[in-house]
Parts: structure tokens; C-alpha cells; sequence
């Protein structure tokens, strides 16, 4: 069980000492071990700690405490989540990787490539991920290949881009490049 100190009606301690003194002036080794009617006589009450659930937006952050006559309980507020803030460099690069997609997308929709040339500009693409919602009109990697997708739709483990021709077309010549897949 964890203890606060309460003094004069504030918390004014939150971890039992190993070694402390007792309100006789007394010193004492295991003081963190001393009996709970010990630690109540010094000032000592239980600490009732449980932050509240929250999502992955958001933290419980503990403002303060209520002070009880047999206990003490944690209060917290739910806060937001903020991302730090991206640096100039990482938000250049995010957008001359945008540039670059975009500038290749319609290449590669007119069918304007070279088969080495998509070998090349495979990598400004993101690799296919299952669970995420596509748009139609997006790029990605799949088994070295490069896809569209037809329709939107959030992807899933049963509906491959090598195998679900209704949601994504490849745009990787096929018999061209087999050593590239």
C-alpha cells in the first residue's frame, strides 16, 4: 500500500522514508516497513491511486489530491496529447517527398515510365499496410510492385493488391521485370 504525508492539511510527502523520525524524536531504520497504525499515529494516510483510462489521445495527468479523514485520493484531469511540433528540415522533406509523388503519379497513370524507371521510383512510395484507408488515386509498394488504388476502401489481410484486382490496379509491367518482384 502506498502513503502520503498529510501535514497541516496539504500532502507534503509521497514515499515513506527508509530511515525516518518519529514525532517522539526517535529514529528508525525501515520506516517504510513500520505498521499501518504506526504510520497513521506520524501522519501518514493510504494513498488511493487510479488514474482514470484514456485513449491514445489523451494522458491522465494528476492535479493534485483530496484529503480524507481515513485516506487520501489522486486526482487527475484528462489532457491532450500534443505531437511535438516537426522540425523546418522535417517538414521540407515531407514536402519535397509530396512533390516528387506527385510529379510521378501522373507519369505513371499515363503508363509514360520506363520499367527502369519504375524500378527507380519505387522508393518515394510507401509499402501497402493493412488496416489503413486508401483513397483512390494512391501509390504504394506491394512485393516490389507499384499499385494504384481504384476505389477506396480501408485495407485488409484478406484483400491483397496482388490478388484484388477491384481495388487496386499494378502498374508494374508484368514478365518485364520478374527478378525485380
Amino acid at each position: 500500500m502506498k502513503y502520503v504525508l498529510v501535514e497541516h492539511g496539504q500532502v507534503t510527502k509521497t514515499r515513506l522514508p527508509k530511515t525516518g523520525v518519529l514525532k517522539d524524536g526517535s529514529t528508525v531504520s525501515n520506516y517504510n516497513l513500520l505498521p499501518h497504525e504506526v504510520l497513521i499515529a506520524e501522519g501518514w494516510l493510504p494513498l488511493i491511486d487510479e488514474p482514470p483510462e484514456t485513449d491514445e489521445k489523451h494522458r491522465a495527468v494528476r492535479t493534485g489530491y483530496e484529503i480524507f479523514t481515513d485516506r487520501v485520493e489522486a486526482v487527475y484531469s484528462i489532457e491532450e496529447i500534443i505531437p511535438h511540433a516537426p522540425s523546418e528540415e522535417e517538414l521540407q522533406d515531407k514536402a519535397r517527398l509530396k512533390a516528387q509523388q506527385l510529379a510521378v503519379k501522373s507519369l505513371i497513370q499515363a503508363k509514360s515510365l520506363s520499367t527502369e524507371e519504375i524500378i527507380e521510383l519505387a522508393p518515394l512510395f510507401h509499402a501497402y499496410e493493412v488496416g489503413k484507408v486508401y483513397s483512390i488515386g494512391d501509390i504504394f509498394t506491394y512485393k516490389r510492385s507499384l499499385y494504384e488504388v481504384i476505389q477506396a476502401h480501408t485495407s485488409q489481410a484478406d484483400w491483397p493488391p496482388d490478388t484484388t484486382a477491384s481495388l487496386y490496379k499494378n502498374h508494374t509491367p508484368k514478365g518485364e521485370i520478374e527478378d525485380w518482384r
